[in-house]
């Protein structure tokens, strides 16, 4: 009896003990980073986000709410500018829930129990109403000319508005601008027109300097092969004047020459007729020269030793 009532405890004690784990593992939760859990029955609400929660069974449930970047496009927006104009956006912008905790918990409020596309609904439709507030207070021309001011208007004044709700903006952009009244078309044929004549003077000037630069380039080759031609003229010039110059100092050398040689000539012919004829006239010239002048010393020495040949015939020696 004893060791019945003790398998019966022991029984009881490892089945409550399984339970209870069961329990555990069924209640714990654990959090990505990508949600919050509100776990909520209690006083105060609890936000988990990447970690774990444990909910207490009967008194306590929870909900999630994802955090994650949401992009709303919205195509063909009808608005009206402040001249009545309608006009239609093609808008895209990226949102999400706040984590900082007084926002998460504002979110909790706003969308606990709403679904993702009812949440992108409530966002659209908040975001495109302050397009609209916006939009109403410009000109057509003003959207179009300045689409980054415009989609900053909009997004201060969408800034609180969604912040109410615990989401904040990340980034807003206008992808297109149309309209049904054929505004934008009038509006853009002027600058239409005039960049269409601007492209056209552009192509003429263009064409113009391409046809001076080709002048131009036909012109330098047509110099550069004149000067060319010019030089290869000078060169067969100089060449020429070079080659005149060498003939005429060989012709004066070889006339140099010549002279030379004949002077050479009619020195030998003058000093051979010398030997011939100049020489011995000259020779019998100074000899009829030399007995002229000896013929009176001769007589005059005769006249001198006549006298002393008469004394000695006279007076003969004893």
């Amino acid at each position: 009896m004893e060791g019945a009532g003790i398998l019966i405890v022991v029984g009881v004690v490892v089945i409550l003990g399984i339970a209870l784990v069961a329990l555990i593992t069924r209640q714990y939760h654990r959090v990505p980073p990508s949600e919050v859990m509100v776990v909520y029955g209690r006083k105060e609400a609890r936000l988990v986000t990447n970690g774990g929660v444990f909910v207490m069974p009967i008194i306590e449930t929870y909900k999630k709410l994802d955090i994650t970047i949401m992009t709303i496009k919205q195509e063909k927006d009808e608005v009206y500018t402040v001249s009545g104009v309608p006009i239609r956006l093609d808008w895209v912008a990226q949102v999400q829930i706040d984590p900082d905790e007084a926002m998460l918990r504002t979110a909790a409020r706003a969308f606990l129990d709403k679904s993702r596309e009812e949440i992108r609904d409530i966002i659209t439709e908040t975001l495109s109403a302050n397009f609209r507030a916006i939009v109403g207070q410009m000109t057509v021309e003003g959207i179009h000319r300045d689409r980054d001011a415009f989609v900053q208007k909009v997004q201060d004044l969408a800034r609180d508005d969604v912040a109410s709700m615990g989401v904040r903006i990340i980034a807003m952009g206008i992808e297109e601008i149309s309209d049904d009244q054929g505004y934008l078309t009038a509006m853009a044929a002027p600058q239409i027109a005039a960049v269409k004549r601007d492209a056209q003077i552009a192509e003429a000037e263009a064409e113009r300097e391409a046809r001076v630069k080709a002048a131009a380039a036909r012109q330098e080759a047509e110099q550069a092969e004149l000067d060319a031609q010019r030089k290869i003229l000078q060169q067969r010039e100089a060449l020429a004047i070079r080659e005149v110059e060498v003939e005429k100092t060989v012709g004066l050398a070889r006339a140099a020459s010549e002279q030379e040689v004949q002077k050479q000539r009619a020195l030998a012919v003058e000093q051979q007729q010398e030997a011939e004829v100049l020489v011995p006239a000259r020779a019998q010239r100074q000899a009829i020269e030399i007995k002229a002048e000896a013929e009176p010393r001769r007589v005059t020495i005769s006249a001198q030793a006549e006298p002393e040949a008469v004394r000695a015939r006279a007076h003969p020696e004893h």
